[in-house]
């Protein structure tokens, strides 16, 4: 009995066999030809082990190969990597190139020839101050050194000065914030004091030498917070000022306020007796009196 499994050919009417109508199979059971694709359930074609067919003993190797779904991305990883070398993205430096060496594989790679060829137009309108610039070229000396690339170097100048921009509008945020604190615990702590001793602050900070004062207006606490803002420096420097210059809570921003405290004394006394001497003007005669004579007693 012939194998079913074995070619059979096709006879013509003449009974003469006919090569070109030749089946595989079983013409009498009528069992088609098993095809060369792959059935549902059929084991892949290189098999279920053939990451460790591969790796043998290597087990970085068969680390490596786990990252693979398939051959088939295996192979495409390989074609990817010829790509790269053809176009001359992926050549070894040598441990110690010549200059032509060095600057081919840097135009290669996407490595401008000199650090200050680095395009650093950044995102969102950020741009680099001059008094940075100093810092930046430091910074791109030494990236151009490591052989970054420009997108790279890009990428870190952005992230920085995005960082610094948040970084100051949240010190912006937390200062007015500050701000608004101090000044509500001055008028509790105050009540009816805190017009004169805001006058007697803006009295003792114009003894601050005029070349360093808003260095010394803008300076902050260890803690980062504006010393302008520090209920408690505040508190401490009016009371500095009420001390050392009385007068100051009296006739606030006068270059002289013994001066001004006495001639303002001179002007309410050619008033006495008039209709304009009335009732405020007594109280600020008294005020003044009081700051020209700081031993006085209120009468």
């Amino acid at each position: 009995m012939a194998d079913p499994a074995v070619a059979t050919s096709v006879v013509d009417e003449g009974g003469n066999p006919n090569p070109e109508l030749s089946v595989v199979g079983n013409p009498d059971t009528g069992n088609p030809a098993p095809s060369d694709a792959p059935k549902e359930g059929d084991a892949p074609p290189f098999g279920d082990n053939w990451r460790q067919a591969l790796a043998g003993e290597d087990e970085k190797a068969l680390s490596q190969l786990e990252r693979f779904s398939t051959p088939n991305d295996l192979y495409d990883s390989y074609r990817q990597a010829q790509d790269k070398i053809s176009k001359g993205q992926a050549k070894t430096l040598p441990e110690e190139p010549t200059d032509e060496e060095l600057s081919a594989w840097r135009e290669a790679n996407g490595i401008p020839a000199k650090s200050d060829a680095y395009d650093l137009t950044l995102d969102d309108g950020l741009v680099i101050g001059e008094d940075d610039k100093p810092i930046v070229n430091n910074m791109l000396t030494a990236m151009h050194g490591a052989n970054i690339n420009q997108d790279q170097a890009k990428a870190v100048m952005n992230a920085y000065y995005t960082m610094e921009r948040d970084q100051i509008a949240a010190v912006a945020d937390k200062d007015e914030t500050d701000k608004t604190e101090a000044v509500q615990r001055l008028r509790d702590e105050w009540g009816p004091d805190f017009a004169g001793n805001k006058n007697a602050l803006t009295s003792i900070l114009n003894m601050v030498p005029e070349a360093v004062r808003d260095s010394f207006k803008g300076g902050r606490m260890a803690d980062g917070t504006a010393m302008m803002n520090s209920p408690e420096m505040l508190m401490f420097l009016a009371d500095m000022s009420r001390k050392t210059n009385p007068a100051a809570t009296v006739v606030p921003n006068a270059d002289n306020p013994g001066q001004a405290i006495a001639d303002e004394i001179k002007d309410i006394e050619a008033k006495m007796g008039t209709k304009d001497y009335d009732d405020a003007m007594q109280a600020r005669y008294r005020k003044l009196q009081m700051a020209q004579n700081p031993g006085m007693k209120e009468f």
